[in-house]
């Protein structure tokens, strides 16, 4: 049995290695400190609130108790834009991500139920102006100090069927809302499709809502493996809407405009499995498809369909203490002709590593810290008018959760 846990790490990885797979574009790749130190996986091994409610509703049924948590996490991205003119280093601070979960439990009932809220993803940018480093090309100038800030969360209230010793069901509906801004507004198109310079502010705006579901299945074997399936449906959201004041480049005229952005957060299909056959050890492994096929503008920022592998292990040290760490892979998943687009959100990352620990500072309260870095990954492209252009980016992240069983 250790032979076969470890090829099926082994396996997983080479999948990932040689299929022409794409990364997971915005979304968060763990939920919680807990999670994210576990690198993100959950569908098939549940460890605790937050990434069971988040990534697979069967699982909450094989929580041991009843639980809550909650948790932030503070993201830095350092990110950079050069062309042959020069370089600028962005300064987009610190961005933070809160999650919540609670599940309820009764050992005399097949019904689990929880509610969970959910950073589902985001990214944030923030340039000094990049007029500095554009030459004579007027689509850099026009972009002046760069600022974007997208944010997504999911609110997810989750009942889960315990249908046999060994399988159980889950279902959950979810609300989503998410905020776009983005200053200058420039991967919007207006309905002429005239490209207008001085580009608009995309900063008058709202959270926009969407909604969907999630359903999932876990199985445990009794026999050291576990496995679980989820899909998350579409989250269809009402159009993002900007407030914008737009130069008629003819007459210089001053009008008001509202342009708008019609996306749809795409579908995640899901498979995990976990192996639980040596003493005080879980390996566990999850592989998500994102499918941004039929995500209304997000094809202007030239995403493609998105694998992500998860890998996570966890130590049990002593009664208190717990360790853990997690990788996360996935390919570029922007091409470089699209370096131009995504200035605002270069979200190009392939390597991810997390380590973190657990103690216990009672029977019932448990807290978590976690450290997670994001390898430096860039696209090189070209502007529209051809000027060689090239961004970067890399990540620290430091997360928090506090537990409490009951």
């Amino acid at each position: 049995m250790r032979r076969i846990a470890f090829l099926f790490i082994v396996v997983g990885l080479a999948i990932s290695l040689s299929t022409p797979s794409f990364g997971q574009g915005i979304f968060m790749r763990g939920v919680g400190a807990i999670n994210e130190s576990f690198g993100g996986t959950a569908v098939g091994a549940p460890l605790d609130s937050m990434g069971a409610l988040t990534w697979n509703p069967a699982t909450i049924s094989a929580l041991p108790q009843s639980e809550m948590g909650f948790s932030a996490a503070m993201i830095l991205p350092n990110m950079k834009v050069t062309t042959p003119y020069g370089e600028v280093n962005g300064q987009p601070g610190v961005a933070v991500a809160p999650n919540f979960g609670i599940v309820s439990k009764n050992p005399c009932s097949r019904w689990t139920f929880g509610l969970g809220l959910s950073t589902l993803g985001g990214a944030k940018a923030a340039y000094p102006s990049l007029k500095q480093i554009a030459g004579p090309d007027p689509t850099i100038a026009a972009l002046g100090t760069l600022n974007a800030d997208i944010m997504m969360l999911q609110f997810a209230p989750t009942a889960s069927y315990q249908l046999t010793e060994k399988l159980s069901v889950g279902f959950a509906p979810t609300l989503t809302m998410a905020q776009i801004l983005c200053d200058p507004l420039y991967i919007s198109i207006p309905p002429d499709g005239a490209v207008r310079m001085p580009f608009p502010s995309g900063t008058s705006s709202r959270y926009m809502f969407g909604g969907g579901f999630q359903f999932g299945l876990f199985y445990n074997t009794q026999c050291n493996w576990a496995f679980g399936f989820s899909y998350k449906s579409p989250q269809w959201m009402e159009p993002f809407r900007f407030q914008t004041e737009e130069t008629d480049a003819a007459t210089g005229e001053v009008y008001s405009y509202v342009r708008k952005l019609h996306i749809t957060v795409p579908q995640i299909i899901s498979f995990g499995a976990s192996y639980y056959g040596f003493q005080n050890t879980l390996l566990a492994a999850d592989l998500r498809y994102y499918i941004y096929d039929g995500c209304g503008d997000v094809k202007l920022l030239g995403w493609h369909n998105t694998f992500s592998l998860h890998l996570g292990a966890q130590r049990i040290i002593n009664e208190r203490l717990t360790a853990r760490m997690g990788y996360v892979y996935n390919d570029n998943p922007i091409p470089d002709s699209y370096a131009y687009r995504n200035l605002a959100s270069p979200i190009c990352h392939q390597h991810m590593l997390y380590f973190g620990g657990s103690i216990k500072l009672t029977e019932q309260i448990e807290a978590t810290l976690c450290y997670g870095h994001t390898f430096r990954n860039s696209l090189n492209g070209e502007t529209p008018i051809g000027t060689p252009i090239s961004v970067s980016t890399a990540a620290d992240m430091l997360a928090l959760s506090m537990r409490v069983l009951f």
